[in-house]
């Protein structure tokens, strides 16, 4: 989970329903870049979950072209959605999409909500 989508109450709700989440906290990554964020997840088959829509979604489109390979990406358009409605669409988010499914996809939260 990105720094612009740490959330103690989204984290929660995840890990009580068995999701693995690494926080940036957690993972000692609170001041790496962007790109350097998105290549610790992929090194370590992590799907990377932000808000920074701005950033990751060039950086989605820098590493394909540059014939890199990511995790995914789930990016949340809107900066404010409630906990309840963001792990409602993570979880339905989930159910769909299996982790293959999210390999080098740009995933929006949006559509889920």
């Amino acid at each position: 989970m990105d720094q612009d989508s740490m959330n103690t109450a989204v984290v929660r709700g995840l890990r009580d329903h068995g999701v693995d989440v690494l926080t940036t906290t957690e993972a000692g990554r609170l001041n790496a870049s962007d790109a350097h964020q998105l290549d610790f997840a992929a090194r370590n088959g992590r799907v990377i979950y932000t808000a920074n829509v701005r950033d990751f979604r060039p950086l989605h489109g820098a590493v394909l072209q540059g014939g890199g390979h990511h995790s995914g990406i789930i990016v949340r358009g809107k900066q404010r959605v409630s906990d309840e409605r963001q792990l409602r669409a993570l979880f339905a988010l989930i159910a769909e999409r299996s982790e293959d499914a999210c390999a080098d996809a740009l995933l929006w939260l949006n559509d889920w909500l």
